[in-house]
């Protein structure tokens, strides 16, 4: 069993070498913006919010689920251990809102938690096999999918009566991202840096048809307003001690049509990309070295290679957009040990505000 500081390094290699990067100091509220107030008492009935998936520690056991009401600028924390009575588990990975529920892959303890997004109460818990690793999920027709990272598979679940339907569909070495569009269900084999392909699975055999080939590490599938698939691949790492036998990453655009790449983009010549959110308004943000980059969707092309940029104390981690106001939130890892935060900034790139989430922020969810 790797250690958690191993696991990072596999998973997660840019984290530990963001420090070489110069950055700025993030920019102050203005004094217009009223701090977000940090709860304490019942948690509220939500019809609409934010919730931040924070990951752990790998094997402590001390993932957490944050919750913020943009409305009243409150902020609820561990939420899941307030309601239900019992912490979340080992390394919250990812998270998504189907209707009246949440689905919570917990990568370490091998489960989905499906909660009411009303109360946050529990609903079941999904078990997967021991050493599956579940990691990203997304929904299709009416099943959910999840990628085991340590199984070189995807498990589908009906999400009706949330049993397991297809246990095991084989696809790549350590899948990753996944996206859903067309009936197909696009999966990241990223091998940790080695894998070089993405493999579709037709939703109604629950059968892999066809294998595309990328690049390095492809760990990030999102789809586009127009309807195409954005890959981030992270690049390989080689000799971990050793940057200069690295390949840098890129993002492949995949046609579903016809399911081929029809277009690739560089991510820079060093460094790995971490994360990549796309809005409905066409732009993609991807995480990179402690910075956001900027890319059009449109015209397939970056718009800027430092759209924000981390302080000297920060660790950016995570990113989502908010496609309901068009504001930017941005997981801030810090040291991988405290608490971390949650950067807010406007579509223009200007900071909002700020708040406390716990620790590792990696996954960012809006309920409408």
């Amino acid at each position: 069993m790797k250690s958690n500081e191993d696991r990072r390094c596999c998973l997660r290699p840019a984290l530990c070498s963001h420090a070489a990067l110069l950055a700025l100091i993030l920019l102050t509220f203005s004094s217009c913006v009223t701090e977000p107030r940090e709860e304490f008492g019942p948690i509220p009935l939500m019809t609409q919010g934010v919730y931040v998936l924070n990951e752990g520690n790998f094997g402590r056991g001390n993932s957490s689920l944050t919750l913020y009401i943009p409305d009243s600028n409150r902020v609820y924390q561990d939420i899941f251990r307030a309601v239900n009575g019992r912490d979340l588990g080992d390394v919250g990975n990812d998270m998504l809102i189907a209707g009246t529920r949440a689905f919570i892959v917990v990568n370490g303890s091998d489960k989905i938690e499906v909660i009411r997004t009303s109360d946050h109460s529990l609903i079941k818990t999904i078990h997967l096999e021991a050493g599956r690793s579940p990691y990203n999920i997304v929904i299709s027709g009416g099943k959910a999918y999840v990628s085991n990272l340590y199984a070189r598979s995807v498990t589908a679940i009906d999400v009706a009566s949330l049993t397991i339907v297809q246990d095991s569909i084989p696809v790549g070495p350590n899948p990753q991202g996944l996206a859903a569009i067309s009936g197909k269900i696009y999966v990241c084999n990223s091998g940790f840096g080695s894998g070089r392909t993405v493999s579709v699975i037709d939703t109604l055999t629950d059968r892999v048809i066809r294998t595309i080939s990328v690049g390095d590490g492809p760990s990030v599938a999102r789809t586009t307003p127009d309807g195409r698939i954005w890959v981030l691949c992270t690049g390989s790492y080689g000799d971990y001690d050793n940057p200069n036998d690295d390949t840098p990453g890129k993002i492949f655009i995949i046609h579903p049509s016809i399911d081929a790449v029809i277009d690739s983009i560089s991510t820079g010549t060093a460094g790995h990309p971490l994360k990549m959110a796309i809005s409905f308004d066409g732009y993609a943000y991807v995480v990179k070295d402690n910075a956001i980059m900027k890319y059009s969707t449109r015209i397939d092309q970056i718009t800027s290679f430092g759209y924000i940029i981390g302080s000297a104390t920060s660790t950016l981690y995570s990113v989502a957009v908010d496609d309901y106001t068009g504001d930017l939130y941005v997981g801030d890892a810090r040291n991988f040990v405290q608490n971390g935060e949650v950067h807010i900034y406007r579509s223009d790139g200007v900071l909002r505000q700020s708040f406390e989430a716990g620790i590792i922020p990696g996954t960012i969810v809006f309920k409408r």
